[in-house]
């Protein structure tokens, strides 16, 4: 057996450093070791034998690759047990330290030869390996140091200027195309919109609609990817929405999971139009990079016990023992901060409802007679993943992919969504008064109007319905801008001598996405209760129900209106509702709702 250790320091506080130094596929790619094929074998008792090939030279070489351990942002190691070549097993840990105003990160690895004749070769091995981390941590330090301010190109390619044309900021596009041309091909095999956003300092929903846009002018391929709902990698590919099924499985954690809108479907794009590669290999699996919501991670062995630390800022998370058994917990302000004595077994043990905040010790004990990997988890994933609610709750979305839905039979939940509905009062009346002409003349504007001041908001249109619109938005808050914005909007529309008006009313809430007359339609409860929340206000005013009108946001803004609330019993819902309304930002007064 032979350890070595080798440290280096980065500019950077440990979580700035993590993100860098916890991607083990990135760090191997930059090292230069050779990539790896990974096969995942499901056991029958939960757990995964993970089998690891590398084809190094003339050898090829397999191992048995034990689960990752971590606790974010200060260490991660991994053990490897070869079933041929020199060495007998390897293992790695990489911790992260702050010192003198950055951080240290130490790598000490152990490895053991197969046999004496090996011995002597360990150090040459050894020290080829850190000489590839050596340039891996310069690579880091230099992003590190990357001015997020750096001055944009201002040259904008011949095939990017369509977008400078469909008006786009034209440093932005130069900054984009120059991302799609020299970047790394992993970077530009699986571009996450929101990443790029904050790498290249535009706005996130800006740099979506950026990406939907070289979409549809043949510069990057849109791509559905369904991501495990415990390590949130990547468990399927789709070119089309279409093809999303409901059940899928996880190999690698050997659980059973249907996707969620607005958490494991997520739109990815790729430079592959640009001749840029994208089928790029494999450098490391399982590591801490793969699912920044996994705070830590442990590997016990059955009837065994571990220990370790986690950092729990205030939040809800989840304990995860793969293959076995789920509990949520909360973190909070507390003093209680002893030892937390984690029993797994058919159900997990020991952690209350809710904890302390702060860093924690676990002590962990498997009284399973298998294998079993313990994660922590935070209940909410990374905001810089784009899902299918997000993305398909844009207008851009809505106007260059229509075709793009579910297949037939296919509903995906969505854990939350804000529906939208409008109406003209008195519709009927201005078609008999001021003629079928004149009073279509003046719906089809008022749809335009609404579609102006919806999709700056981060909205989308879903359908119309007569003279009714149906709206969607991920952001409540959004959706109340909008809403009190939409009479005021159209206002400037008249049938005959008769101004339009229109009464607005909104939820938002949990629903179903599924396909309906070939367009991506929602449905549940919340749908109903916004069409109905709709049908309560009137002329010129913003319905809503109480819960919604105490959203964070919405309650700051109610504060300066006056608005009426009522007790009242709504068609189809059953339980009484306090129905809030509020006069829109038209500066019209509200008039008594007429008939339809």
């Amino acid at each position: 057996m032979m350890r070595r250790e080798q440290t280096w320091h980065l500019d950077a506080p440990p979580e700035r450093v993590w993100p860098y130094v916890s991607d083990t596929d990135a760090i191997n790619r930059l090292a230069g070791t050779p990539p790896v094929t990974y096969a995942c074998d499901p056991q029958a008792d939960g757990s995964v034998r993970v089998r690891g090939t590398m084809r190094n030279g003339p050898l090829t070489i397999r191992w048995d690759e034990r689960p990752f351990a971590w606790s974010a942002p200060e260490y991660h190691d991994v053990e490897r047990i070869f079933l041929n070549g020199p060495l007998r097993s390897f293992r790695a840990r990489t911790e992260l330290t702050a010192r003198d105003g950055g951080t240290r990160v130490r790598t000490v690895c152990e490895l053991e030869g197969r046999g004496r004749l090996v011995e002597p070769f360990l150090p040459a091995i050894a020290a080829r390996g850190f000489r590839g981390l050596d340039r891996a941590m310069a690579r880091v330090a230099a992003e590190l140091r990357a001015s997020p301010d750096r001055p944009a190109p201002d040259d904008v390619p011949k095939r990017f200027a369509p977008l400078v044309a469909a008006g786009f900021d034209r440093a932005t596009v130069a900054r984009f195309a120059r991302h799609l041309r020299d970047a790394d091909d992993a970077r530009v095999a699986r571009i996450r919109p929101f990443e790029l956003a904050d790498e290249l300092g535009v706005p996130r929903r800006e740099m979506l609609r950026l990406c939907l846009a070289a979409t549809r002018a043949g510069l990057l391929d849109l791509s559905w990817s369904v991501l495990c709902t415990s390590c949130g990698g990547p468990n399927a590919k789709l070119e089309r929405l279409g093809d999303l099924g409901v059940a899928r499985h996880c190999d690698a954690c050997n659980i059973g999971f249907d996707p969620a809108f607005d958490r494991s479907v997520e739109v990815t794009f790729d430079a592959g139009p640009l001749g840029r590669k994208v089928d790029v290999p494999v450098y490391c699996m399982g590591g801490p990079g793969a699912g920044r919501h996994v705070v830590a991670q442990a590997a016990l062995a059955p009837k065994s016990a571990v220990a370790f630390d986690v950092a729990l800022p205030e939040g809800q998370y989840v304990a995860r023992a793969l293959g076995a058994s789920v509990l949520a917990f909360a973190s909070a302000r507390g003093t209680d901060d002893g030892p937390l004595r984690v029993r797994v077994g058919s159900e997990i043990a020991g952690i209350p409802a809710e904890v302390a905040s702060g860093r924690r010790a676990f002590a962990a004990t498997n009284d399973l007679p298998h294998d079993v990997v313990l994660r922590i988890e935070k209940a909410e994933w990374p905001d810089t993943i784009a899902t299918a609610a997000q993305v398909t709750a844009i207008q851009e979305f809505r106007d260059l992919f229509s075709s793009d839905v579910l297949a037939p039979g296919v509903e995906v939940s969505i854990r939350t969504l804000a529906i939208l509905f409008t109406d003209v009062v008195g519709s009927t009346a201005m078609y008999r008064t001021g003629g079928d002409a004149s009073a279509f003349r003046a719906v089809s504007d008022h749809f335009e109007a609404i579609r102006a001041v919806i999709a700056p908001r981060g909205g989308a249109i879903v359908k119309t319905i007569g003279d009714a619109v149906m709206a969607v938005f991920v952001d409540a808050k959004d959706c109340f801008d909008a809403a009190m914005l939409l009479d005021g909007a159209v206002g400037h529309l008249t049938c005959g001598d008769v101004p339009l008006r229109l009464r607005v009313g909104f939820h938002a809430g949990a629903c179903i996405a599924m396909r309906a007359n070939d367009r991506l339609d929602y449905f549940g409860t919340t749908v109903n209760l916004a069409a109905r929340l709709q049908g309560k206000a009137r002329a010129g005013e913003v319905a809503m129900s109480e819960a919604d009108a105490l959203r964070p946001g919405i309650a700051e803004a109610l504060a300066e209106m006056s608005p009426h609330r009522d007790e009242l019993v709504l068609k189809g819902i059953g339980q009484p509702i306090t129905v809030v309304r509020v006069a829109a930002a038209s500066g019209r007064s509200p008039l008594p709702a007429s008939g339809p």
